[in-house]
């Protein structure tokens, strides 16, 4: 039989660990941060080819992300204000104001659906 003190071989890893990169992709938004959904990041190169939103670095994303204010205006824009694509520090969307809340920041003006279409 077999003798219980002798060590085991190690178990293989049942995949390959990824180290997942950072940044996917080079665009006009210097690429995507790995934790933002690909569709919201492409409905943001979308709107900032047409100068519907500011362009925006990923390094000043993350920044704005980390410090992003209790956001109220169109779901449209939710996404946009929490991955740092959109902030009240920087010039707000085409046809949009940014307006101080009791809490944090609203919002005004189209959703982000009629800027692009």
């Amino acid at each position: 039989g077999r003798d219980p003190d002798r060590p085991r071989p190690a178990e293989e890893p049942k995949a390959p660990i990824v180290i997942r990169q950072v940044v996917v992709g080079s665009d006009l938004l210097g690429g995507r941060n790995r934790d933002v959904p690909d569709d919201v990041h492409d409905r943001m190169v979308a709107l900032a080819k047409s100068g519907a939103i500011p362009t925006t670095s990923l390094p000043q994303r993350q920044a704005l992300e980390r410090k992003k204010p209790t956001f109220h205006g169109h779901a449209d824009w939710r996404d946009a204000a929490r991955y740092g694509y959109i902030h009240p520090t920087i010039s707000a969307p085409k046809g949009c104001k940014w307006q101080k809340a009791s809490v944090g920041w609203k919002l005004t003006g189209p959703p982000a659906s009629e800027l692009v279409k």
